[in-house]
């Protein structure tokens, strides 16, 4: 019920704004330092045509890389990920020597890898195809150890895919506290709860 309430008092907010004063606002949070102008660009276009449609669910056009929440179904599931990962961090994460491994009969996945020399790795519960919150935890962790500012943070799930971003926390904190993003402490990447329920 929680879920359904912030959403509904979010959307709400946002529709007495338009495109142009939500990326106006986007940018006095931070959200475009560091962007190229062809990034800037890309966002502002995907705003718009979020707030053509449904200006409500306009915050998803923040999101850097998308995929589907179910996606892990074997060993190299997560090495897919996590390599798109990469894809997005404008070269601050990149692992070598990057392993997963799925066994759901056991419940459990383990993923490890190296970034700038040092190893990390983390097993975690793993009892359905769902990407889990935990690898992105361990991805951050390794950011942090490298001094990297910026982080991998989901988005408010929907009930289909994962979307997530790559910016610095504060940033992150900042647009949500200026009603820009849905107050993302109501969610869980993990939680099995959907935003419809």
């Amino acid at each position: 019920m929680a879920m359904r309430d912030e959403l509904r008092r979010f959307r709400d907010k946002v529709r007495t704004i338009n495109a142009d004063q939500y990326l106006s606002r986007l940018k006095k949070a931070g959200w475009f330092e560091g962007q190229s102008e062809r990034v800037i660009q890309a966002i502002a276009r995907r705003v718009r045509r979020a707030f053509s449609s449904n200006p409500g669910e306009a915050f998803y056009a923040l999101a850097d890389v998308r995929f589907e929440i179910d996606c892990i179904e074997d060993e190299g599931s997560y090495e897919g990920a996590l390599m798109q990962l990469s894809e997005i961090s404008r070269g601050r994460f990149r692992p070598n020597d990057l392993s997963d491994e799925v066994d759901f009969d056991e419940g459990v996945a383990r993923i490890s890898f190296e970034l700038d020399g040092d190893s990390f790795e983390r097993e975690f519960e793993q009892t359905r195809g769902w990407f889990s919150g935990e690898a992105l935890e361990l991805v951050n962790e390794a950011l942090e150890a490298n001094d990297c500012d910026e982080r991998f943070i989901a988005l408010p799930r929907n009930d289909v895919t994962v979307d997530i971003c790559f910016v610095q926390q504060e940033i992150f904190d900042r647009a949500v506290d200026m009603g820009l993003i849905p107050d993302a402490d109501v969610y869980a990447l993990d939680d099995e709860t959907s935003v419809d329920d």
